[in-house]
Parts: structure tokens; C-alpha cells; sequence
């Protein structure tokens, strides 16, 4: 999500010695951090650090290596949509929505909202075509859409040992074009392809692909390369949180919010509620902590809140399909 969150069923837990777990959180941080980088910081082989990796995958310990990106930058528009849905035909709804060309995201909620749906649109017109193509199959019964003005994504830290570290905000615009396209559609399945893999589906030189993502992150188009692990097997449960705030001090809210080292998706929304976080915790008691430390620092600046447990994530795709054949045409 919001669709940064993988959630597995199982629920057999799972430790990991110490090389693992900083093998683990650099590929967090950065997916497409090399063999030798971690070689380096960890004294260990490249063929040991390998071995590492291969054996975290089979065992699905890491999931998938995908990419977070900010399509905001590039013009579209993208929104968060609460639905109340019949619940007892939750799993075909959430199908149908992810079939949408658009969608970006869905996330199973265990509240009234049952279902939240990411979609990114060309304007506003779009979105209620989009809108009017889902509702004629699927039986709405309340729906409350959050338009986004910003999104971030900081890695959150899975061990205590380790430091968060925040991405600078960007607000450059870039018009996306179709070289860009093709790039970010390969690293959105597979963070770490390679560049002379990503250049010959381009037609491109490795070193012209490593300038290009070099130039989508620095504007903001890349949000974050980032390593999907089962977060269930660990011990973490997911939330949602709906924040009103006085608009006075978003900024310093957004940014404590950004430093909470289980926080990574943030959103600056345009509705009665203008913050939304995702929160990945342990205990019941770091999400009270959390609450109640939000309201300490900003007791008079916080109106209100809500917050939503995460139950599954049905889809995740940052770069959907519909928005590739937007640039591929243009």
C-alpha cells in the first residue's frame, strides 16, 4: 500500500541470527544494494552472502523485490477510497478491483470500511469513470474518497539495532516519457534486475538506464526500492491511521510520523482527515504508544483520529498497467 505490506497467514514465527538480520534490513532499505556492498559492511564472502539471501528465499522469508514510486510527481492523481462492501463476498470484490488497469492497491480492512482502494487516475473525470466501471459489478454500501496531495515511503526497521534514516521530500515535476516507462514498469516486479538487463529490453546502454534511475530519484519519481518480507512470520500487525489535524502543523506532524521507526507509508490527504500513516507493530501496546505520544507532542494540533487494522493485501503495483499505456501512447 499501501500496498508496502505483504501479509502472510502463517503462523509459525521465525528468528533470524544477526548476519541475517542485517543482510535483511539493508535489502529493506535498498533492494538494489549489490553483493559486494553487503560483502563489504558484513566481512563476509559473496559467495557466503549469496548463500544467505538464496536461503531467505526459499524458506519465503523474502517475498519479492519491488518498487515504490511517486506518480504524483508526473502529474496523475491518486487517491485512497474507503469501501463498505458486502463482506461476505469481500475476496470477489477485492478481485474485481484489482483487475482494474488503474488500481494500485487493495487492502483488507477489519472494520465497517472492510476495503481500501489505491487508484491513480489522469484527472478527476477519469477517476469517476473508473468509479462508475467498478460500482455497476460490485454492491457498494459506503464509500469515502481520500485524495492524495503527497506520499512517502521510509522504510520502517525490523530490528532494534538498527537507525532510521529519512528520504528527502521532492516536489520537482518530470514528464515521464517512454524509455521512462519501460524502466520503471521492469523495476516494479524485480527491484533488483539488472542495468544490462533493463538496457536491452530499453535498447538503451547500462550506464544511460543508471542515469535515468539516477534522475528518478533525485526528482521523487522513485520513491524507495524495497524488499517485501512476510511481516506476519515476524510478529508485526499492520495499521491504517486517519489523522485530523489543524493544518497549522501538519509539517511537524507528517515528520514525527516519518521518524517512528515502524512507520513507512505516509500520505498528506485533501479531505476532513489530512494525514494517513501505515504502522507496522508488534503489540497492541506500541500502537497505544504511539497515540498517546502523538497526542503529547501535539495535543492542541491533533482534532482527531481513527484507526483501521489491516487484515490481507489483495494487490500492490505502484506503476500500474493503465498508466503504462497512458506514456507508451502519448
Amino acid at each position: 500500500m499501501v500496498g508496502e505490506i505483504l501479509i502472510s497467514r502463517i503462523e509459525e514465527k521465525i528468528s533470524l541470527d544477526g548476519k541475517n538480520q542485517q543482510i535483511l534490513q539493508m535489502l529493506i532499505d535498498d533492494s538494489r544494494t549489490t553483493i559486494s556492498k553487503i560483502s563489504h559492511k558484513l566481512k563476509l564472502s559473496k559467495p557466503a552472502i549469496l548463500q544467505r539471501i538464496n536461503q531467505m528465499q526459499n524458506k519465503k522469508i523474502i517475498l519479492k523485490y519491488i518498487s515504490y514510486f511517486n506518480l504524483i510527481s508526473a502529474g496523475y492523481k491518486f487517491y485512497a477510497i474507503f469501501l463498505e462492501t458486502n463482506k461476505e463476498r469481500e475476496p470477489e470484490y477485492s478481485q474485481k478491483l484489482s483487475s482494474n488497469k488503474f488500481t494500485s492497491a487493495v487492502v483488507q480492512l477489519a472494520s465497517e470500511f472492510n476495503l481500501i482502494w489505491m487508484v491513480f487516475c489522469k484527472d478527476n473525470e477519469h477517476l469517476n469513470e473508473i468509479i462508475s466501471e467498478v460500482t455497476e459489478t460490485i454492491e457498494i454500501k459506503n464509500m469515502r474518497i481520500f485524495p492524495i496531495i503527497e506520499n512517502y515511503f521510509d522504510s520502517y526497521k525490523l530490528f532494534e539495532n538498527t537507525k532510521k534514516v529519512l528520504e528527502k521530500p521532492k516536489s520537482k515535476r518530470i514528464n515521464l516519457d517512454k524509455k521512462d516507462a519501460k524502466i520503471l514498469n521492469i523495476l516494479k516486479d524485480n527491484s533488483r534486475e539488472t542495468l544490462v538487463n533493463i538496457a536491452k529490453e530499453c535498447g538503451l546502454t547500462a550506464e544511460a538506464i543508471k542515469q535515468r534511475i539516477k534522475r528518478l530519484k533525485e526528482n521523487g519519481t522513485i520513491l524507495s526500492f524495497f524488499t517485501n518480507f512476510d511481516i506476519f512470520r515476524f510478529g508485526f500487525n499492520p495499521y491504517t491511521i486517519l489523522i485530523k489535524t489543524n493544518r497549522q502543523n501538519q509539517k511537524e506532524i507528517l515528520k514525527f510520523i516519518r521518524e517512528h521507526r515502524n512507520s513507512n507509508g505516509q500520505y498528506v490527504i485533501d479531505s476532513e482527515y489530512d494525514l494517513m500513516c501505515i504502522l507496522v507493530i508488534k503489540e497492541i501496546s506500541e500502537l497505544r504508544n504511539f497515540i498517546d505520544e502523538l497526542n503529547s507532542k501535539f495535543k492542541e494540533q491533533i482534532l482527531n483520529y481513527q484507526t483501521y487494522l489491516l487484515t490481507n493485501q489483495i494487490s500492490n503495483d505502484f506503476f500500474p498497467k493503465g498508466i503504462y499505456e497512458d506514456i507508451l501512447k502519448k
